[in-house]
């Protein structure tokens, strides 16, 4: 009989025995067998296609925020860089991982596939993780590079009981390297730029959602995700797109990105709230809360870029 493994997670994942909190009802058990993935190459997968954002650097103003509401406007310089035009979603996480972390594995809303909602209950770990794994079997440079005891990972074998399920130094140290062309987060400022459409002196760069002043049009938020009193992710790409033809960068699930901000030089932050927030939590396109790098949530995704 074939031997499997079990991992609770939720909204922070073993609590119950790290923290001695209550059951969560938003915690379940995942069924985690040994590594495999099934991935064959990018092109295979729907919900894959890139665009380019710019081809040469762009200075502009940008928003910062601390996490904690300090809010203040800096000048940037965007540099040449690519991102997908939809989050990460479950079918290709899978492929690549070789397992499915997400609460929302079932329910998928009327006319929409399971497998084309975004993945979620992940971590920054996970998400390097995927970026490295994806890059090194679509033959690119990972830009990720985590060493334990002074030996770099093995990206390509690394299963998932082996990522961090809570604080890790080594983990927490890992070094990225934007020159290469293999898959990683996108930084704050990226998504910001992105976020508005990259054209500072167009009308949609000031828009209060990715894409438009109303938020039904482009976002999954409380006031539309509903389904028998529930609310939920939806499959990527089913709302109006921004500027760059990107869509659900507000709404459906937040997007894990990295620091630099002014106010922190490690952060990881959520950016473009999720599908349970109301209206009046997606004030503006920016980035505004932080998040510990071993996090795992059902409201948190993440998307894909390339340094050009």
């Amino acid at each position: 009989m074939k031997k499997k493994m079990f991992v609770l997670i939720g909204a922070f994942l073993l609590c119950g025995f790290f923290a001695g909190c209550n059951n969560n009802p938003e915690e379940k058990i995942v069924e985690v067998d040994k590594y495999k993935s099934t991935f064959t190459k990018i092109s295979d997968y729907q919900k894959t296609d890139f665009v380019t954002v710019t081809d040469k650097d762009v200075t502009c103003t940008l928003i910062d925020y601390s996490g904690y509401g300090d809010r203040k406007e800096v000048s940037k310089t965007i540099k040449p860089f690519q991102m997908c035009k939809y989050e990460v979603t479950q079918e290709l996480f899978q492929a690549v991982m070789g397992y499915n972390p997400n609460y929302f594995t079932s329910d998928a809303a009327t006319g929409e596939e399971q497998k084309y909602r975004p993945v979620e209950v992940v971590s920054v770990y996970d998400a390097i993780t995927f970026c490295n794994k994806l890059s090194i079997k679509s033959g690119l440079t990972p830009c990720y590079s985590v060493k334990i005891n002074k030996k770099e990972i093995d990206w390509e074998n690394l299963d998932y009981l082996s990522i961090p399920q809570y604080d890790n130094s080594d983990w927490d140290a890992y070094i990225i390297d934007k020159s290469v062309n293999g898959y990683r987060l996108p930084t704050n400022y990226e998504w910001q730029f992105a976020a508005r459409g990259a054209d500072s002196a167009a009308e949609a760069w000031n828009y209060k959602y990715a894409g438009s002043n109303t938020i039904g049009d482009v976002a999954w938020y409380s006031g539309n995700s509903d389904s028998n009193n529930k609310n939920k992710t939806h499959q990527v790409g089913k709302k109006t797109a921004n500027a760059l033809g990107i869509f659900d960068m507000s709404g459906n699930v937040s997007e894990l990105t990295w620091g630099p901000t002014s106010y922190n030089t490690r952060g990881h932050f959520y950016c473009g709230s999720d599908y349970s927030n109301a209206e009046k939590y997606f004030d503006e396109v920016v980035t505004k809360n932080s998040k510990s790098s071993y996090v795992r949530e059902k409201k948190t995704g993440f998307r894909l870029a390339r340094s050009l």
